[in-house]
């Protein structure tokens, strides 16, 4: 057994309850895992608590008082470096004849390959998911926008619509539609959602500012802060 121990990838260990709590045994795995030696958790027998990371702090006293059918915990322990490992605790506790919890015995597991495997898939499914979510609202949009343009409503009430899906589906705090006047060569605000009274009544001259830059170069422009686009 002891051979069989000390050659094993898992950490293989005996903590003692009664009547004073430490471990009697700890495999060699948990230098490796921990970072810790075998001789530092026997000096220390609150070890095994600490390594715990605060986010799971509440499995604490499951690890101390385990259910005779508690089985398998996942956990976060922090290693002496600092890092994170994600480990699995296998704990089959110990009784007396009368029924006294004495000690426990435990196999723990380094999972954090498996965790980030996982966590990666998660994210993606994530990322899928909003996805479609987005393309869902899209064609929704533009279901809406096509039912307007087949009715008979009046051109402002028909733009509005079509700026209000606009700034909906963009996440924006405003938007709108601008009437390029080609006698002055003047961009003004046709429709618009979220602006205030005072940009409203501006007009912007054919390729000034990064609307009459669009205009006139007929290409998408990214802009990032608009009040600094219009020095």
């Amino acid at each position: 057994f002891d051979r069989l121990a000390e050659n094993a990838l898992d950490v293989i260990y005996r903590y003692r309850v009664l009547p004073t709590p430490g471990f009697e045994y700890v495999s060699m795995a948990a230098a490796t895992l921990t970072g810790y030696t075998p001789e530092e958790f026997y000096a220390d027998p609150g070890l095994g608590f600490k390594l715990v990371h605060p986010d799971d702090s509440q499995l604490i006293e499951v690890l101390k008082h385990p259910a005779r059918n508690t089985g398998s915990l996942t956990m976060r322990w922090i290693h002496k470096s600092g890092a994170v490992v994600w480990t699995s605790h296998q704990l089959v506790p110990v009784y007396n004849d009368d029924g006294t919890l004495v000690a426990l015995e435990g196999i723990v597991r380094d999972i954090s390959e498996r965790m980030q495997a996982y966590q990666m898939l998660e994210q993606r499914v994530e990322e899928r998911t909003r996805e479609i979510d987005r393309r869902r609202r899209v064609a929704e949009s533009l279901r809406d926008i096509v039912t307007i343009l087949n009715s008979n409503h009046a051109l402002d009430e028909t733009l509005d619509a079509i700026i209000g899906s606009a700034v909906q589906l963009l996440g924006t705090s405003a938007g709108a539609i601008y009437r390029l006047t080609p006698e002055e060569d003047l961009l003004g605000i046709q429709v618009a959602r979220g602006l205030v009274n005072a940009d409203l009544a501006l007009s912007i001259p054919l390729g000034a500012d990064a609307v009459g830059a669009v205009v006139l170069g007929r290409q998408p422009v990214l802009v990032r802060d608009t009040r600094a686009a219009r020095h």
